[in-house]
C-alpha cells in the first residue's frame, strides 16, 4: 500500500517564565573576608505546558493486489503460478483520531519533562473497490519522561569547553502498540540516551545531536515473540545566530 495525501496536526503551546533567581557562587570567600566581591550567577526557571491532536481523517491510497500459490522446501519459495494481479488500485484509509499532552519543567541547569500520546486504531479501515476492510488492531498509547542537564550555559564565556556547553539526555518510554496477536496487545520499552553539541558560540541553538536507544518489544506468552533492539541517531539543528543579517528584518 502506497499512501499519498495531506493530514494535519494541531497543537497548543504555553510556557511560563518565573522570575529569574540570583546565588552568589562564592559564599564561603565573602562570609572569611567582607571586602571580596560577590560572584552571582543567574538561575533560570520556567514550566511549559502543551497539547496536541488530528481529527479522523481519510487519506489516499494505492494497493498492488497479487495472489499466486507456490511451492516451498526447507530452503526457499518456488512461485508456481499468479492467480490475479492488480496494480495501483486506488482507495483511502481512514485514520483514528489522536490526541496528546505533555509538560516540562526547566530549574537552572536541569530540565525535566513527560507526555504521552493515545490513539484508538480500532476505528482503521482499509477500502479499495468499494470493499471495506478492518483490522485486528487495537488501542494504543506511548508514554515518556526525559532529563536533561547543561553543566553550563554562559555560551560566550570563552573558557567553557565544547563538552561544558553541551546538554546530555536520559529518556525512558513505554508503548502499548495498536498490535493485537492471539488476543495479546503488544508493548515496547525503551531507554534512550543523548547528547546534544553546540555547533558555534555566535548560535548556542545549533546543534549536533547525538543519541542511542535501547529496549524490547513483545511478549513469550502465548507462544509469542519478545526482541531486544539497539537503535542509534544523529541529527543536526540549524538556528540562524544573532549576528546573522539575513535573519533580521
Amino acid at each position: 500500500i502506497r499512501v499519498t495525501d495531506f493530514t494535519f496536526d494541531g497543537g497548543l503551546f504555553f510556557e511560563h517564565k518565573m522570575k529569574d533567581k540570583e546565588r552568589i557562587t562564592n559564599k564561603k570567600q565573602v562570609k572569611a573576608n567582607p571586602d571580596v566581591k560577590k560572584k552571582k550567577r543567574t538561575i533560570r526557571r520556567a514550566f511549559s505546558f502543551g497539547l496536541v491532536g488530528a481529527l479522523n481523517n481519510d487519506v489516499k491510497a494505492y494497493r498492488d493486489n497479487f495472489i499466486y500459490t507456490y511451492r516451498s522446501n526447507a530452503l526457499a519459495e518456488y512461485l508456481e503460478d499468479t492467480i490475479s494481479y492488480n496494480a495501483d488500485q486506488e482507495g483511502k484509509l481512514s485514520m483514528p483520531m489522536s490526541y496528546g499532552f505533555g509538560a516540562a519543567l526547566t530549574y537552572d541547569k536541569f530540565r525535566i519533562g513527560a507526555q504521552i500520546r493515545m490513539q484508538d486504531w480500532s476505528t482503521y479501515t482499509e477500502e479499495f473497490n468499494g470493499s471495506k476492510v478492518t483490522d485486528l488492531l487495537g488501542e494504543s498509547y506511548t508514554g515518556s519522561f526525559g532529563i536533561e542537564y547543561t553543566p553550563q550555559t554562559e555560551v560566550f564565556n570563552q573558557s567553557n569547553s565544547m563538552f561544558d556547553l553541551a546538554t546530555y539526555k536520559l529518556g525512558f518510554r513505554y508503548s502499548q502498540t495498536p498490535l493485537q496477536i492471539n488476543n495479546t496487545s503488544l508493548t515496547e520499552i525503551g531507554m534512550s540516551f543523548g547528547l546534544a553539541i553546540p555547533i558555534q558560540r555566535l548560535s548556542p541553538a545549533s546543534m549536533l545531536n547525538f543519541g542511542v536507544e535501547l529496549g524490547e518489544r513483545g511478549t513469550t506468552d502465548m507462544n509469542l515473540i519478545k526482541e531486544r533492539f539497539v537503535s542509534a541517531r544523529i541529527g543536526l539543528t540549524i538556528v540562524p545566530g544573532r549576528f546573522d543579517n539575513w535573519f533580521w528584518k
